[in-house]
Parts: structure tokens; sequence; C-alpha cells
């Protein structure tokens, strides 16, 4: 099978060149839109990644092109029209990998908000190496409320359980499995009003869109930290930092951000970045951002590759064997 890799990152070649066996890969670095699906020209698939345009325009030119499979490299599917690949006939590959690369992530990030690692690091490499204002707190009897259980929140729930804290949780869909561990569901606002840590696992839809906004923020204790590592659009960005300038809000921690498309993956250095959003979260004392790498381990990338290449090869050993059927009857 000929296979279109968009927004290709330079590590994940050698991945994907490891087990790729029979396939041939095109690597593109260009993201997928409208005006860059020409490349797929040639190809019998596309896979994909999180900044991707799979919106119905896209889907309808790569199946002009007689493309018919598109393989995804996240969990995610919320830039997928999956009404239209319904509609067009055409196959979606999913990824699977462990959920425990962004559940640890989501643990640095949090706990380098707690410690102030950031600005202690900084200290260091400027030789400074006094330790006035960088006093934490344990987080060891603490509550975290867990927005999202599935499988990266459950990751992160059995992490914080061990670190001894008490564990609330929110789900439109509850697994009370959980509660025989040790985990309260409970309603959103009540979650937000008693946690001291509020982390984010839920996928974006038109429901989660902004589900912290200055509303749900002023339900949240002003000494919290927020951590967003599930997306951007979960979050009024504005509004966040409106909390945090007027001290209603202790920290933000996040590895997404809603406008990343543009510059999340890319290098910069020496160039303006002309998102005045972005350029406020990156530069707040109180937020501590990075450029969507949660997913950013070996044991991951492994499984992403391996998952993908083995779904590209059973699809294509079912459709030549239902040529080969079809050609003998």
């Amino acid at each position: 099978m000929n296979i279109a890799f968009f927004s290709t990152l330079s590590f994940e070649q050698a991945w994907f060149d490891q087990y790729r066996a029979h396939h041939r890969i095109t690597y593109i670095p260009e993201v997928l839109t409208t005006k860059t699906a020409h490349l797929a020209q040639g190809h019998n698939a596309v896979c994909t990644f999180v900044n991707d345009d799979l919106s119905r325009p896209v889907l309808t030119l790569l199946k002009e092109m007689r493309i018919g499979v598109v393989g995804m490299r996240c969990m995610g599917t919320d830039n997928v029209d999956l009404q239209a690949i319904t509609d067009l006939g055409m196959t979606l590959l999913h990824t699977s990998y462990s959920p425990y690369s962004i559940a640890e992530h989501t643990v640095a990030l949090l706990m380098g908000m707690v410690r102030h690692l950031p600005e202690a690091h900084n200290r260091v490499q400027a030789r400074n190496f006094t330790i006035d204002g960088l006093t934490g707190y344990d987080l060891h009897g603490k509550t975290v409320g867990i927005v999202g259980t599935g499988h990266i929140g459950k990751a992160f729930i059995r992490i914080m359980l061990g670190f001894g804290c008490k564990v609330l949780a929110y789900d439109v869909c509850p697994d009370r499995r959980l509660t025989e561990i040790g985990v309260t569901y409970v309603s959103l606002p009540e979650l937000l009003r008693q946690s001291d840590v509020v982390s984010l696992h839920c996928p974006s839809t038109s429901i989660t869109q902004h589900m912290i906004n200055e509303q749900t923020l002023s339900l949240m204790k002003q000494s919290a930290i927020l951590v967003n590592t599930g997306r951007g659009r979960l979050v009024d960005a504005h509004a966040v930092l409106n909390a945090l300038d007027a001290g209603k809000l202790a920290g933000y921690a996040a590895d997404v951000y809603e406008g990343e498309r543009d510059y999340f993956h890319y290098d910069y250095s020496g160039k303006s970045v002309p998102d005045d959003l972005l350029n406020r979260l990156r530069k707040h004392p109180g937020v501590l951002l990075t450029a969507h790498q949660g997913f950013l381990t070996e044991d991951a990338l492994r499984q992403i590759a391996l998952s993908l290449i083995n779904q590209f090869s059973f699809f294509d050993n079912k459709q030549t064997a239902s040529i080969t059927k079809a050609s003998m009857c």
C-alpha cells in the first residue's frame, strides 16, 4: 500500500521505517488541508496527525484521488468529519497506545507548577541559588478533580491515588469500577468547587468547547491549579489569563492550545509569533506551557507505529483477498 504521511515530524520516520513492512511511505511535512491534499495523489491511503484537516471538503478531494483509507496517529478524532467518512465510503484507522505517556506528562506539568521548577531551573542557570519565593506544597492529602475518566483519565487517577490524593471525578458516562478504588463521582460544579487541582482529560466536542470559562472558573478555589493535556478548545484561554491576573486562579499548566495548529511542532526561533493570546500564555508567570508533546515517549511512538502499520496491512490483505476472490468467480 502507498501511504502519504502528512504533518510528519522527523523523529517519527525512524519508527515507521522500522515497521513499515511492504508498505511504501511518503513523508510529507506539510499539514493536510484543501491546499495540500494534492500531495497525496498516487497513494492508496493517508496517515494524519492532530492538526491535519479532515473535514468533508478535504476528504472529498482525497476520495476523488481514489484514496479510501485514512489512518490517525493520535487518539482524538475531533478534527475528523466522521459522517463524511461514512458518506464517502472511506475507512478510518485509529491508533491505540498506552495512556501513560500523556498521564505522566500531566503529572510532570503539575509537579513543575506546584514546585516552581521552571523558575528554579532558570535561577540556577543564572547562578542564582536562592530559594525565596519557591515554596510549594505537598500533593499528598490534596483533592484532585479529574474531568473525563477514559483511558488517560484512569491512568492519571491511579497515579494521583498513589500520591495519596483524594480523587473526585466527573464524566457523562461514569465508570463505577473506579469507585471501588476510592474515586468519588460528583457533578462538574461540585468538582470545581472542592478541588485543589483540576485536570482535563475529555474529548473536544461542541458540548465540551470552553467548558472552562469565566463562569466555571469562578467556582474554583483561588489557590487551585488547572491542568489541560486534553485539547486546547476545552479552555477559554482569555478567561484563564484574566483569572490568573485577578488572583482567582493559582496556575495553569497545559500541553495544548486552541490555536496551536500554526505554531506547535514548528521552530519559531528568531521569528515573531503574531498570536497575542499565545504570547500572553507563554510569557505569563502563572502558566507552564508545552507544545503538545504528551505522547512523545519511545513506548508510545513504538505502539503508534506498530498499531497503524498492522492495521494498514490487515486492510491491504483484506482488499487483496477480495480482489483475488472476485477474479476467480
